[in-house]
C-alpha cells in the first residue's frame, strides 16, 4: 500500500550536487530494500516521497540506508558533523 513521507530539517540540500547525490541514494536504497518510488519532491529543507514498500522492513531500511550514505556525504563535503542528527 503506498504512503506519503515528509522529512523536514533545517537545511537538507546546500548545493545542486547534493540533490543528485540524494537521488542516487534513493535509487540505490529503493532497489536494495524493495521500495517502489511513485513520486518525490526535493525541497531545500525537506523531502516528500510517495512510496510502496515490498515488506514491513523496507521503508525503515530504505531511510536508514539514505541516512548513512547521504549524511556521511554532507559531513565530508562540508566539514560538518552529524548535521541532520536523528532527522533521517
Amino acid at each position: 500500500m503506498p504512503f506519503s513521507v515528509v522529512i523536514t530539517v533545517r537545511l537538507f540540500f546546500f548545493d545542486e550536487a547534493d540533490y543528485r547525490v540524494y537521488l542516487e541514494c534513493m535509487k540505490k536504497a529503493a532497489k536494495k530494500y524493495g521500495c517502489l518510488i511513485h513520486a518525490y519532491v526535493l525541497m531545500s529543507n525537506h523531502v516528500h516521497l510517495l512510496i510502496t514498500p515490498e515488506n514491513r522492513e523496507s521503508v525503515s531500511r530504505f531511510f536508514q540506508y539514505i541516512g548513512r550514505i547521504y549524511v556521511a556525504y554532507i559531513n565530508k563535503s562540508y566539514g560538518r558533523t552529524n548535521i541532520m542528527g536523528r532527522a533521517l
